[in-house]
């Protein structure tokens, strides 16, 4: 796994509403808790991102023999060879403006969350143009939510 076009990944199910895939494509690329998401992850610093999830063979036959033993899991992913420097910047874009739905886009505010049913009743504050503002999530429906927000 190439973990910047992974969270890339996680905003393509984002824009395409898919709120329970989004919520699992972001936990897999982060750090903490790595392996409650991919329990093939071998054991991970938790404070940094890795720039990929490598698994080690010989050569590209060898991978190609073993790609269904990758593909179930039964081979353990390793965190990739260098550190992972912009990840956490588009990670966090990503929860803003995808997850919490935050965006200003020609010089428009637009407020569009995709978030799963696990989040009901969640609450996030952003500093906004000088002062703070108080989403509440109410999830209605699987994959969307209104929001309620108070200055």
């Amino acid at each position: 796994m190439y973990v910047h076009e992974h969270i890339r990944y996680a905003e393509a199910l984002a824009c395409t509403g898919k709120a329970d895939a989004f919520m699992k494509a972001l936990r897999q690329a982060i750090p903490v808790g790595y392996r409650d998401v991919v329990p093939c992850g071998d054991i991970r610093q938790s404070n940094c991102y890795y720039s990929s999830s490598d698994v080690s063979f010989r050569n590209r036959y060898e991978a190609d023999d073993l790609y269904e033993e990758i593909m179930t899991g039964r081979i353990t992913l390793r965190g990739g060879w260098r550190i992972y420097s912009s990840g956490p910047g588009i990670f966090i874009g990503i929860i803003v403006t995808r997850l919490l739905g935050f965006r200003l886009e020609y010089g428009n505010v637009i407020i569009d969350p995709v978030m799963p049913h696990s989040l009901d009743g969640f609450s996030a504050s952003l500093e906004i143009m000088g002062g703070t503002v108080t989403f509440n999530y109410a999830v209605k429906e699987d994959s969307f939510s209104r929001s309620s927000h108070n200055q």
